[in-house]
């Protein structure tokens, strides 16, 4: 698989400005578009990521998406077409009109199948529905177009909505990558058609590899990977000594073609960060 850099980038559309004194704005829906989406990314990302003064507007499978208050506060709006469906991660449901019929479900087998023994499913009933999600933690959100022409992405546990025509499947990876990826020893793939939802702790980095370039990613800060991306652990700095002194320990070092996504904030680094300032009793 060639890899060439997007050719231009998606447009954005402004938030809206507030409404008069005293007023409401109207709930607006979004009226059916073509059925696909439009992502300028070879891997069916839009490209590159904006600024998080932007919000995020498309429309793809059924559902109109804008990304709002990034990067840090982000509050995910979807306007859902009469009778689709959007599965969600448990708990990620912030509010939601009248219309959208909310289901929670459990089912044991899809801990080796996909990873989500809970999750959600909101439909909208006769009419378009309001759905409002959330991340469980200061955190971005990103969408992935995902279908046989763009190929699988990997995305760990980081999911936090899906459409219908998308498969979840849990992959098995070496013992050494489990161990330094962060994403224990099965990751998610995700693959089929649709739309899905990503989140990540602080903001979102694109990295682009092309054939044969190799690039040292800490695990701490990993979000994604285009599945035609090959990765293997390291140490970093190139051996035991300089592992220690640098703090770093084990890294992963990724091969191309293909696109990585980082995190700017480390969660291990961050809950240390928070638990050095708490007084000890």
């Amino acid at each position: 698989m060639s890899y060439a850099p997007p050719p231009h980038s998606p447009s954005f559309a402004p938030p809206p400005g507030p409404p008069p004194a005293g007023q409401f704005p109207p709930q607006a829906t979004i009226p059916p578009q073509p059925a696909q989406p439009v992502f300028s990314g070879p891997y069916g990302v839009s490209s590159p990521v904006p600024a998080s003064s932007q919000v995020i507007s498309g429309y793809g499978h059924g559902v109109g998406y804008e990304i709002l208050h990034r990067d840090v506060n982000t509050l995910l709006k979807l306007t859902l077409q009469p009778n689709v469906t959007i599965k969600t991660r448990a708990g990620a449901m912030v509010a939601h009109s009248m219309n959208v019929k909310l289901e929670g479900k459990v089912k044991l087998t899809n801990f080796f199948k996909s990873g989500d023994v809970m999750q959600q499913t909101l439909t909208a009933l006769n009419s378009p529905g309001l759905v409002y999600l959330a991340p469980d933690a200061y955190a971005d959100v990103m969408v992935l177009e995902i279908s046989p022409q763009t190929g699988d992405w990997i995305v760990g546990d980081r999911t936090l909505a899906w459409t219908t025509g998308v498969t979840k499947t849990a992959k098995a990876q070496s013992f050494g990558n489990a161990l330094m990826s962060g994403e224990g020893l099965f990751v998610t793939r995700v693959s089929g058609q649709g739309l899905v939802f990503v989140t990540a702790l602080g903001g979102i980095h694109p990295i682009d590899l092309q054939p044969n370039e190799e690039f040292i990613i800490d695990n701490g800060h990993l979000v994604a990977w285009h599945a035609s991306t090959q990765y293997t652990s390291v140490s970093a700095g190139g051996g035991l000594m300089n592992s220690m002194i640098s703090g770093e320990g084990r890294v992963l070092k990724f091969r191309g073609p293909g696109r990585v996504f980082i995190q700017t904030r480390n969660p291990a680094a961050l809950a240390g960060w928070i638990a050095s300032m708490v007084p000890s009793s």
